[in-house]
């Protein structure tokens, strides 16, 4: 058996003892040099081409020897690529994509961790997923480094973005008497009633309904009052772009590409009658132009703007 994905990530002392060191072990690396510093603060695999040995190292270090580097700190990350064998059946700790929806507890196109020594195994994926048996395994294949790189970013983003929405009770109740938008001081009368017990320093989590409500109706004294607590608007506004930001960069952008800042603009008058939530929202090309948009197997959105 042969690990297969060399990886890489800057850790500290305690990252590295409580999240990492045991897990590695575990999946079956040794140990190498882990002497730490803030020099030598790289944890690495794949160490002088000895696919199941594991390392501190410095940062100029991180790429090589085909090493996959992780830019921001994600222990599930680095654990489940390198937990990637050449196994048949794999290990625990290695991750499948499901590949038919024919099997009713597993997700077409999802990836399960397995937990036994071999997929064949009737419990694979644990003991929850009790309709698993043996002939089912022929559903899944091995997920590739892209796929569990963008499962666990993604993953990452979700508990990144639901920290942000989250605000104590001791702060939302001070925002209470500055709520002078009638409907976003009743949502807040609605939290506080259900936390009542609940001490100051209790966090709650704001529903992303009531975040767009403030950031559509909200006053300035509001969104600013609300920042200051720790929620960030702009980066909860599902829209990308916020007008009095990013005129002037679109503009810039629009004299760049098109030797003229009217091309590419933030759409305000030129948003459709039908769409007036548009106005300062969204962007506005040039009649001009055709645009031509295409989506990525990732998930992505790739735009194409061509003369007619």
């Amino acid at each position: 058996m042969k690990f297969i994905t060399p990886v890489s990530m800057k850790v500290t002392l305690a990252q590295f003892e409580t999240d990492l060191l045991q897990p590695l072990l575990i999946l079956g690396y040794k140990k190498g040099d882990c002497h730490y510093s803030e020099d030598r603060c790289i944890l690495a695999t794949n160490i002088t081409y000895e696919h199941d040995r594991f390392s501190l190292l410095y940062p100029a270090y991180a790429s090589e020897r085909d090493r996959f580097f992780i830019k921001e700190y994600n222990p599930q990350l680095f654990l489940a690529l390198a937990a990637m064998t050449d196994e048949l059946n794999g290990i625990a700790g290695e991750w499948w994509k499901h590949t038919t929806s024919y099997t009713s507890q597993f997700d077409d196109g999802c990836l399960y961790k397995q937990v036994t020594k071999s997929i064949l195994e009737i419990h694979a994926f644990g003991e929850h997923l009790s309709a698993w048996s043996n002939n089912n395994h022929k559903y899944f294949v091995k997920a590739t480094k892209e796929e569990i790189i963008q499962h666990f970013i993604i993953k990452q983003q979700t508990v990144s973005t639901e920290k942000q929405k989250t605000i104590k009770l001791g702060d939302l109740r001070r925002l209470w008497p500055l709520s002078d938008c009638g409907q976003w001081k009743s949502i807040i009368e609605s939290y506080l009633k259900t936390l009542i017990y609940q001490p100051d320093t209790y966090e709650v989590l704001i529903k992303q309904e009531h975040i767009d409500l403030l950031i559509k109706e909200g006053s300035i004294t509001q969104k600013a009052a609300v920042e200051a607590a720790g929620v960030k608007l702009s980066l909860l506004d599902k829209n990308a772009f916020i007008a009095e930001f990013a005129v002037d960069a679109i503009k810039d952008v629009s004299k760049k590409l098109f030797d003229n800042d009217t091309t590419l603009q933030i759409a305000t008058t030129a948003a459709p009658r039908d769409r007036s939530d548009l106005k300062g929202r969204a962007l506005y090309v040039d009649n001009a132009y055709k645009v031509n948009i295409y989506h990525t197997l990732a998930g992505g959105t790739t735009i194409e703007i061509t003369r007619k």
